[in-house]
C-alpha cells in the first residue's frame, strides 16, 4: 500500500507532501500493530527464520523509503522516481515475497494440522462405536445370564411367576420356559 501511495505522490506532484506523509505514517502504524500481534504468535524454528527474513526485507525497504522521503521533501522528483524504481520497488517486492512465502508456509501447516485432526477424529469415532457396541453386547449377555440364572436357581419363583396373574405385567419374563 505504501509503494502505491509513493507512486501516486510522484504522479500527482501537487506539493501536498505533508498529507501524503501523514497517510504513509498511518499505514506504517497499522503495519506495526499487525506485526506486533503477528510476532506474539508462537512459532517453530522455521517460523523464526521466516520472521527474520521478513524483518530484514522490511528494514531494507524502510531504508529505501527514507531516501525516497528525502528526495520528495527536497522536490527532486526525477531522483525520487529513480529511487522508487531502483530501490524501493525491488526491496518492497522482496518484502512482499517473504510475506507471501511465510503465508504459504502457514497455510501448509494449517492443512497438515487439519489432516491430523481429521485422522484423530475418525479414529475416535471408530473407538466410540466399538466401545458402544461392546457395551451393548455385554449388557445383553448380562441380562440373558441373569434371566437364566434366576430360572435355574429358583424354580419356585419361576413357577410362581408363571401362574401369577401379575406375570403378564412382566413382558420379558418367560411364561413357558422360553423367552418371548
Amino acid at each position: 500500500a505504501m509503494l502505491m501511495h509513493y507512486r501516486l505522490m510522484l504522479l500527482k506532484q501537487d506539493g501536498q507532501l505533508d498529507a501524503d506523509f501523514a497517510h504513509i505514517k498511518q499505514l506504517n502504524e497499522r503495519y506495526d500493530t499487525a506485526r506486533a500481534a503477528f510476532e506474539a504468535i508462537p512459532r517453530d524454528a522455521n517460523g523464526d527464520a521466516f520472521v527474520l527474513r521478513i524483518e530484514s526485507a522490511r528494514a531494507a525497504t524502510h531504508s529505501a523509503d527514507q531516501q525516497l522521503d528525502a528526495a520528495l521533501k527536497a522536490g527532486d522528483y526525477p531522483g525520487a522516481v529513480a529511487i522508487l524504481l531502483e530501490q524501493v520497488r525491488p526491496h518492497g517486492a522482496a518484502w512482499t515475497q517473504a510475506l507471501a512465502e511465510y503465508t504459504d508456509y502457514q497455510s501448509q501447516l494449517t492443512a497438515d494440522s487439519l489432516a491430523q485432526y481429521r485422522d484423530v477424529e475418525q479414529r475416535t469415532r471408530l473407538l466410540i462405536l466399538v466401545v458402544g457396541a461392546l457395551g451393548l453386547l455385554l449388557g445383553c449377555l448380562t441380562a440373558w445370564a441373569i434371566n437364566r440364572s434366576l430360572e435355574a436357581r429358583s424354580p419356585a419363583c419361576s413357577r410362581w411367576l408363571k401362574t401369577s396373574p401379575r406375570a403378564g405385567s412382566i413382558p420379558w419374563w418367560p411364561t413357558r420356559g422360553r423367552m418371548k
